[in-house]
């Protein structure tokens, strides 16, 4: 029997999860394609769950055999790995694993990566390869996958900026193993205005932290950020996404006539590398086409 043939669960799994897209996603492509496939949301509730619940997949007592890795877990998977990509390997967070059809083995990518370069390049015209400047925002798992993307592309600076100077500096430092010719500082929020000089430009604004997922993000972001984006960021790029519509963050940049754009297409750039770990054949295209049918079909995407 063809593999695509055979019944497979997959998941989804944070904590919250209930507002991620990718299992509808992943069911209109399963649909679309005459799959036996399905995906579930988890919400394991905890790490200590989280960890068992991994244990539970690598011996094949899970129902699942593979998932998708949301927040706050895409750094606590990485050690519970069996094998890494290099795209994981790299930026030091998961989120998309499986196990392998021989053994007790659970191996783990990150196409977050490539997710992002794709929904920068196509929702704001940038080309990676040619950015001098960026300003992320945050220090998780999807904040590491951005970073090792961009350096690997070859920024020529790269700025980090956290709460708190101490988290903004090892973050920066665990970069370091990255190859390339990016300079990078990290910066707290408190600091902005004595570390950063107002005559600087940034190509591209990004934030990589959840906050927006549910409230109002222009509410919950640190006010040095938000000055720092409308002052000095020619480009705005929010890694979250609402069923509703932009994230209140981009209606924000876009009142203040800052090119911008949330991560409802990067959603779909990385669900599609994770569909063909998983061991869909279907072309990248074809797939990204179901996935947009999907999204206009629910009234997400015009």
């Amino acid at each position: 029997m063809n593999k695509q043939e055979e019944r497979e669960c997959f998941a989804v799994i944070g904590t919250p999860v209930e507002h991620s897209l990718s299992a509808m996603l992943h069911t209109a492509v399963f649909k679309k394609l005459g799959m036996p496939w399905r995906t579930v949301l988890v919400d394991p509730g905890n790490s200590e769950n989280f960890i068992s619940l991994i244990e539970e997949m690598r011996e094949g007592s899970a129902e699942c055999r593979g998932a998708n890795i949301t927040i706050p877990y895409k750094e606590t998977v990485l050690p519970l790995c069996d094998e890494l990509l290099p795209s994981a390997a790299c930026c030091g967070a998961v989120n998309t694993l499986w196990r392998s059809d021989t053994g007790h083995k659970l191996i783990g990518a990150n196409t977050d990566v490539g997710g992002f370069i794709e929904a920068v390049e196509a929702q704001l015209g940038i080309d990676t390869a040619h950015l001098r400047s960026v300003v992320l925002c945050g220090t998780g798992g999807a904040a590491r996958a951005i970073a090792s993307g961009l350096i690997r592309a070859g920024i020529g600076e790269l700025t980090v900026l956290s709460r708190t100077d101490h988290r903004a500096a090892s973050f920066v430092e665990s970069l370091r193993c990255e190859e390339g010719q990016t300079t990078w500082r990290g910066v707290s929020y408190a600091d902005i205005s004595q570390v950063i000089d107002p005559s600087e430009r940034f190509d591209l604004g990004i934030n990589a932290t959840p906050l927006g997922m549910l409230g109002d993000a222009t509410q919950e972001m640190p006010r040095e950020w938000l000055g720092l984006v409308e002052r000095q960021v020619r480009k705005l790029f929010d890694v979250v996404y609402r069923r509703s519509g932009p994230t209140t963050l981009v209606q924000w940049a876009r009142e203040h006539h800052i090119p911008a754009s949330d991560g409802l297409i990067m959603l779909v750039e990385q669900a599609v590398l994770s569909l063909r770990l998983w061991g869909v054949t279907a072309e990248p295209d074809e797939l990204r086409a179901i996935m947009r049918e999907a999204l206009v079909d629910e009234g997400i995407l015009q």
